[in-house]
């Protein structure tokens, strides 16, 4: 993978979710140094981490696909109930479906 194509992917998520660096790194599980490094294409990520972020991303563009409001509402925020869960500690888990389902419920709350 490309430093421009790794960076595109991490824009995508970061710019879909309105996530800030640290709370990418907490995502996927890594140190802020470590994304700095793979953002100046110092190192690349390891398979495991990799594959973290393409299904972060996957999941970041269903969301936008799906024409989900852009995540305004601070991300830990409680916005599923039982068990209480952030939209942050869904994207955690990549829980695809549970954030799929609150990105409609975000969006049928604006109309």
């Amino acid at each position: 993978m490309t430093i421009d194509q790794l960076n595109k992917i991490i824009m995508e998520v970061t710019n879909i979710f309105t996530l800030s660096d640290h709370e990418l790194c907490a995502i996927i599980g890594i140190a802020k140094p470590t994304l700095i490094r793979w953002k100046r294409g110092g190192s690349q990520p390891s398979n495991p981490k990799r594959e973290r972020l393409f299904r972060l991303r996957e999941i970041a563009l269903n969301w936008e696909r799906s024409g989900y409001i852009p995540v305004t509402p601070p991300l830990h925020d409680i916005v599923l109930p039982s068990p209480p869960r952030s939209l942050f500690q869904l994207l955690k888990s990549l829980d695809k479906e549970a954030i799929l389902f609150v990105g409609n419920r975000l969006e049928l709350q604006q109309l």
